[in-house]
């Protein structure tokens, strides 16, 4: 199993690794019509700097946050995903974007990883800390939309209703 580090800043030396990762990953095809409907409704993403770290906005929106993930490598650690989300409500957290550097897609190499699914799991976790939100939606899922209650239901976490 992989390990992977899930953190919301990034340094300025995965910049690079970052933009590729945002617009020329080449797992956009698959959902490109969500993409478009993402960016009509919340705006364009787009990198920022300051003099440590990088940060990823989405249009004028100023409350987006960022979770990335980093996969240990040979070379040191390598940026693996990258999630995009916001509260758009009490009771809601929306996923904008997420990308998984290719080996880690669902046809890549190190499939097995279930990356996406990990980061996904990563940013619910950190939901149900925050009071009142109960699902984390998904902008533009493969296949249709997709909505994650923050908290198991009563029945399948085995306490009585």
């Amino acid at each position: 199993m992989h390990a992977f580090e899930f953190s919301s800043v990034l340094p300025l030396e995965y910049l690079d690794d970052l933009e590729a990762l945002l617009f020329l990953n080449p797992q956009q095809q698959a959902v490109r019509a969500g993409i478009l409907h993402a960016l009509e409704e919340y705006g364009v993403p787009r990198v920022d700097a300051d003099e440590r770290q990088l940060r990823v906005t989405v249009g004028t929106r100023t409350d987006v946050q960022t979770l990335y993930a980093l996969a240990d490598s040979p070379e040191g650690c390598e940026l693996a995903g990258v999630i995009v989300y916001l509260r758009t409500d009490l009771r809601t957290v929306l996923v904008l974007h997420v990308a998984v550097a290719e080996r880690f897609s669902s046809t890549g190499p190190d499939a097995d990883a279930l990356l996406v699914l990990r980061i996904l799991e990563t940013v619910r976790s950190g939901a149900r800390r925050l009071k009142g939100v109960r699902t984390i939606a998904v902008a533009y899922p493969a296949g249709g939309s997709l909505h994650m209650p923050v908290r198991a239901s009563r029945a399948q976490d085995g306490r009585n209703p």
